[in-house]
């Protein structure tokens, strides 16, 4: 069972409260009873496996029976710059990056991506990615939520990125380095951004761009990958390589 997120608020001395949505999924979907335990991830810093006392249609409360705190942080953020997927597709990506542990998902216009986005509904779109990403947070056991923020065109995106950041853009048409190759900082203040083109790769302008910003172009082999594949498949890579997936 996922740890779900929970705050502070809910919490009074040893005791749990849980009303609205978490309730109804708990009581509804999960049919949990009385006697069960749940893990509690508590404002993001302290996790408390707790046992449910009572259940009704207005509140759940559970017994907490041991707390661990939050781990110091041991790697680097990982930034995903997603370049905009057709709708399932970016919900299969947003899914998975935050499994993997990325701390932000930016989606990007670009020149040969197939998906604008509708200025009538990012507010919605953006409220379902995120959506995606707390469950996925929930069910990875993460103790943080990634934010997707709002589609960014490329040449802003590359621009405004932290100075420190070591940044990184998959590109399969040129001569570039293995991921598996390069060296990598383990700094925790130093973020990775990994960027992922669209189905069509990236224009020369939009290398260029890349190139005047700082981004190394590395490669994931011969093969050429769909978009999708190519962000689990650089994620899985980068974040092993970070020691987070041993």
């Amino acid at each position: 069972m996922p740890a779900f997120f929970v705050s502070s608020e809910q919490a009074v001395g040893t005791t749990i409260v849980i009303r609205g949505d978490l309730l109804r999924h708990l009581r509804t979907s999960l049919r949990v009873r009385p006697g069960e335990e749940l893990r509690l991830t508590e404002d993001h810093v302290r996790r408390h496996r707790a046992r449910v006392t009572s259940v009704t249609a207005e509140q759940l409360t559970a017994s907490v029976l041991d707390t661990a705190q939050r781990p110091a942080g041991t790697a680097p953020a990982v930034i995903l710059g997603q370049a905009l997927l057709k709708h399932d597709q970016m919900d299969w990506v947003i899914q998975k990056a935050t499994e993997l542990g990325v701390a932000f998902v930016i989606p990007l216009i670009t020149s040969r991506g197939v998906v604008r986005p509708d200025a009538a509904r990012i507010k919605a779109q953006r409220e379902r990615w995120n959506k995606i990403a707390f469950e996925a947070a929930q069910q990875a056991e993460r103790w943080d939520i990634p934010e997707v923020m709002e589609p960014q065109a490329w040449p802003d995106w590359v621009g405004a990125l932290p100075s420190a950041a070591t940044r990184l853009l998959l590109h399969e048409r040129r001569r570039s380095v293995p991921l598996s190759d390069i060296p990598l900082s383990e700094a925790v203040g130093e973020p990775f951004v990994l960027a992922i083109g669209p189905e069509g790769g990236w224009t020369e302008d939009e290398t260029y761009a890349a190139d005047q910003a700082g981004f190394r172009s590395v490669s994931l082999g011969e093969r050429i990958l769909r978009a999708e594949t190519a962000a689990l498949a650089g994620l899985t890579l980068l974040q092993g390589r970070l020691g987070q997936l041993r």
